[in-house]
């Protein structure tokens, strides 16, 4: 990873972290004059409703989450409701939680002090980000060679993987599971590293999409022969 991807990338793994986990999905009655967002899974959390403000406009609520992994994690996901109104970030003191607070002079906001509604906002510019980061490595992997930070010429020799998987009773094989090692059913777990190739790791179309390529440096003599 380069050094100028890496501070990104850490960005935009926080913020994701940080809101409520997916996949997310509309929701709601059109007859009951309700819509909202939650989550596809795990009892369908909140992530944005929608409530009246004033006479004549309605507002987004969030969920504060202390633990926003609990949910997935089937633990309790402690938090407040957070109307807009209650959670913003003003222009003129970004810092100030009230406007109370005698620095806002002006109340136009930039920003909701909530983690779904920052992965919200942020989501068009970080995924266009990524895109262009998976289209810039999958360059690199076409091209077979990478320059690393230090300008030393690197050569693809192949892929490595690390795959923890379950079977059933019979040895049969259940599915693999990468995310974080947690395994998606707890039946005689096994696991292992598979590298350069094997598992099908050098057919694009059958290579794990978690794989990560292997690079060897390439001797100056080699790069201009």
């Amino acid at each position: 990873m380069s050094d100028i991807m890496k501070p990104q990338l850490e960005v935009v793994r926080e913020r994701m972290q940080r809101a409520t986990p997916g996949p997310w999905g509309w929701f709601g009655n059109t007859k009951a004059n309700h819509v909202y967002l939650a989550t596809q899974r795990w009892g369908r959390h909140l992530v944005m409703d929608f409530a009246r403000w004033g006479m004549q406009a309605a507002q987004p609520v969030f969920f504060g989450r202390e633990d926003p992994a609990a949910i997935s994690e089937g633990r309790v996901s402690n938090g407040t409701y957070q109307p807009a109104a209650k959670v913003p970030v003003f222009e003129v003191a970004r810092d100030a939680l009230s406007a109370d607070d005698g620095r806002v002079y002006r109340t136009d906001l930039v920003g909701l002090r909530n983690a779904d509604a920052a992965f919200i906002a942020n989501s068009r510019a970080d995924v266009e980000w990524l895109v262009g980061e998976v289209d810039r490595l999958q360059g690199i992997v076409d091209a077979g060679t990478a320059k690393a930070a230090d300008g030393t010429t690197l050569r693809l020799i192949g892929w490595t993987c690390e795959h923890r998987w379950n079977t059933d009773a019979d040895g049969k094989h259940l599915g693999w599971d990468h995310r974080k090692g947690k395994l998606v059913k707890q039946t005689n777990v096994s696991g292992s590293t598979y590298t350069l190739g094997q598992w099908g790791h050098d057919e694009p179309e059958r290579r794990c999409p978690y794989a990560k390529p292997v690079f060897s440096i390439v001797e100056p003599d080699a790069v201009s022969a």
